[in-house]
């Protein structure tokens, strides 16, 4: 992102919006209830892309040792300010996930959450980094957007930044060096290939369709919502989810 898209990015993320945090909210829950089911108690992790902390700091509160890497440092001091008022301990460095700045093995365990690869330079270095400054036999779990999800218009997206341009004779306006790319299941298990797989699944196919009514929605049928999405969270479904979960745990 240029500097006037992060300003702009820390200035909405500090405005109250209850849709947004409803939406983000319920995503967050389905990520940790993840993360939860297969991190070592306890143990170290790296955030990758953690930006402004969304899971770095409820992990931190359950007792993981958490160290959030974001290569926007306004995110990292959004995280910084959050942690201290929730009385949570972090650890933030400025890094990119195509270039870790840690020696290989570093932590128990690896997240890179929600579009930290999708909006890579190097999507395929980024995996391989995380894989990298994982211990063996430690767990990495990743998300990425799906190329058959809401934004694909019915046709698959390999990137969004080239389908943009084709609509509007511009790139995607998020910067330089994004490449906004989105992944179908076998393309997001290619990238941990050598790695055992514990188990994909997808965040949320009801919720995008809510976005604008999220608080709402939740309101009156949050279990509802988690019901359809757990029971069509099964692999032969998870292209048409809007994001993409995976779990290794490293050889």
């Amino acid at each position: 992102m240029n500097r006037k898209e992060i300003r702009e990015h820390v200035k909405e993320l500090k405005k109250p919006d209850k849709n947004r945090d409803a939406f983000l909210g319920y995503y967050t829950e389905r990520d940790l209830s993840m993360l939860l089911k297969y991190l070592p108690k306890r143990c170290s992790v790296l955030d990758a892309g953690g930006g402004y902390g969304r899971l770095a700091i409820l992990l931190a509160k359950k007792g993981y040792k958490i160290t959030v890497l974001d290569p926007v440092r306004e995110l990292l001091e959004l995280a910084e300010i959050k942690a201290k008022r929730e009385k949570a301990n972090i650890t933030t460095v400025i890094g990119d996930v195509t270039k870790l700045p840690f020696k290989s093995g570093s932590f128990d365990a690896v997240i890179a959450m929600r579009d930290v690869l999708n909006y890579s330079k190097n999507y395929k270095r980024g995996a391989k980094e995380a894989i990298r400054v994982c211990r063996k036999g430690g767990v990495i779990v990743a998300s990425g957007g799906s190329k058959y999800g809401r934004l694909s218009a019915g046709r698959p997206i390999n990137d969004v930044n080239a389908l943009f341009r084709s609509l509007h004779g511009k790139a995607y306006p998020t910067g330089e060096g994004f490449n906004i790319r989105r992944f179908s299941v076998a393309e997001l298990k290619s990238l941990f290939a050598g790695q055992k797989i514990l188990e994909v699944t997808g965040d949320s196919i009801v919720m995008p369709m809510l976005r604008g009514n999220a608080y709402n929605a939740l309101k009156k049928a949050r279990k509802q919502i988690l019901e359809i999405d757990k029971e069509l969270a099964k692999e032969e479904n998870l292209n048409f989810f809007d994001h993409i979960i995976l779990v290794a745990r490293k050889v």
